[in-house]
């Protein structure tokens, strides 16, 4: 096929969307708007469908993979699959790991039920193992959490709300629990109190590392 005709028309054999300059010429300025709309929408139609063929053939390689990594990770029931192992060696480990299992949750009580805003509030923290053995922690008020963090942190607290602060708490001493039970046990802990002031030394003393744990 020649570079004209390659060029009116590749795919189609009787060139219905090509019209000869004559005939385009006697066209009505109206027709001849919608004879160019009409090749123009033809040609992004099929560069699109070329584009989706493209697309199809790659969802194609890309499902493969994806069921080739499917396979290669597993059932979790079937023990020479990479699940399995993985399974089978937490288990193992559960015996270690679950000294230094905890939920952590706080909750706010008021000192006046009928108002509750900031000044009234007040905020809890509980600690529950995994084995349900469970420590109330009280930690303060809004202005002494935001100070706590502050001095902890060297960066102000004032604009955080109730959510923000909490989740501040829960991350300061999920690594402050996990440290004291490594220096120490688990029963220990519980057995003991944790005073704010404790947790501030305490993070004083270890520095940028107590995110390490």
């Amino acid at each position: 096929m020649s570079r004209l005709l390659k060029y009116r028309a590749e795919t189609e054999k009787f060139f219905k969307d090509y019209l000869p300059d004559e005939m385009f010429i006697k066209l009505h300025s109206t027709d001849r708007i919608l004879f160019r709309k009409f090749r123009e929408n033809r040609k992004i139609i099929e560069s699109k469908e070329k584009e989706i063929l493209i697309l199809q053939d790659q969802i194609k390689k890309h499902t493969k993979q994806v069921k080739k990594l499917k396979t290669q990770i597993g059932n979790s029931q079937k023990d020479s699959s990479l699940k399995g192992k993985m399974i089978a060696a937490e288990k193992k480990l559960l015996v270690f790991s679950n000294v230094y299992r905890f939920n952590l949750s706080i909750g706010l009580r008021y000192s006046n039920i009928k108002i509750r805003n900031e000044i009234n509030a007040k905020f809890y923290l509980r600690i529950t193992a995994y084995n349900k053995e469970f420590k109330n922690l009280y930690i303060g008020g809004y202005s002494k959490v935001k100070a706590l963090l502050k001095e902890i942190h060297n960066n102000s607290f004032e604009n955080y709300n109730e959510k923000q602060l909490k989740s501040e708490l829960i991350l300061l001493y999920s690594v402050y629990i996990r440290n004291f039970i490594w220096n120490n046990s688990r029963e220990v802990f519980f057995e003991s109190k944790h005073s704010v002031e404790t947790l501030k030394k305490w993070a004083k003393d270890l520095g940028n590392d107590i995110y390490r744990w």
